[in-house]
């Protein structure tokens, strides 16, 4: 599959559960998580293509250091401690800065 750079349609197709979250209104579909399940030969492919990537990644130097999603060992949440130092330097500067956090909320 690899060396043919052809992924199979069948391993696309994902089954998708809904899942009602704790202590919510079953009747409102805003209250339920979906999940997709694929099959297990695209997961295992998956891993195999990430891993490689990763690896071409780290090798060639390519990704910035202030990349921290989607990278082993490193989270978004770990962005918060130079945001906070950069927030409290512009307060002792006066000075005004923007700063967005699109979606943090909803996902907590």
């Amino acid at each position: 599959m690899l060396n043919l750079g052809h992924f199979s349609d069948a391993w696309k197709t994902a089954a998708v559960i809904l899942i009602l979250k704790p202590k919510k209104d079953p009747t409102q579909p805003e209250n339920y998580r979906s999940i997709s399940l694929l099959p297990f030969l695209s997961k295992i492919t998956e891993k195999i293509i990430h891993n490689r990537l990763m690896q071409h990644l780290k090798n060639h130097d390519i990704i910035i250091h202030e990349q921290h999603g989607f990278i082993p060992n490193l989270y978004t949440s770990h962005q918060f401690i130079p945001s906070g130092e950069i927030h409290q330097n512009r307060i002792l500067q006066r000075t005004k800065y923007w700063c967005g956090i699109p979606g943090y909320l909803k996902s907590l």
